[in-house]
């Protein structure tokens, strides 16, 4: 199972969520469940929920072979934990997905690090599925390093 996890921000993520609809129907990847949070768009493709509670998330972490998410450290975070291979589409403010562009300098610090692929354009997700069946993340760093990195980012940023 895949599992797509757009945040729980006031946002909503139509732009990933269309896309991994889009790869469902023409047969790409199956068996999807999306949290789509604040997006308007509805998935014919895959099943879905708004908002999903802690205990269902991780359950849906726990058991998927993919996670797809934004650039949300929570869902990163606990995706390596479970250590999924992770695609992260970070929310972008030109698209009205954030109020600015901070999940770009977090996704380019865990893609450096070999822990995620990461996907800036979202016509080239169907190239980060297939290299996410090969891809293994490199965990080598534990949980405390991982938060570390994490916190780093988080100081440099906001200032």
């Amino acid at each position: 199972m895949i599992f797509v996890a757009t945040g729980m921000i006031r946002f909503g993520f139509d732009r990933l969520v269309k896309k991994v609809d889009e790869l469902a129907g023409e047969g790409v990847i199956d068996s999807v469940f999306i949290q789509t949070g604040f997006t308007r768009c509805e998935p014919k493709h895959c099943i879905y929920e708004k908002f999903i509670d802690m205990e269902k998330f991780e359950a849906l972490i726990h058991q998927s072979t993919l996670v797809i998410s934004h650039g949300g450290a929570g869902t990163i975070i606990a995706s390596l934990e479970y250590n999924k291979p992770t695609i992260v589409v970070p929310r972008l403010k030109k698209f009205r997905e954030h109020v600015n562009d901070h999940q770009l300098d977090l996704t380019h610090t865990l893609e450096d690090e070999g822990k995620i692929i990461a996907v800036y354009d979202i016509d080239k997700l169907r190239e980060g599925v297939e290299r996410a069946k090969t891809f293994v993340p490199d965990i080598r760093k534990s949980e405390s390093q991982i938060l570390e990195i994490i916190d780093n980012y988080i100081k440099k940023t906001v200032k």
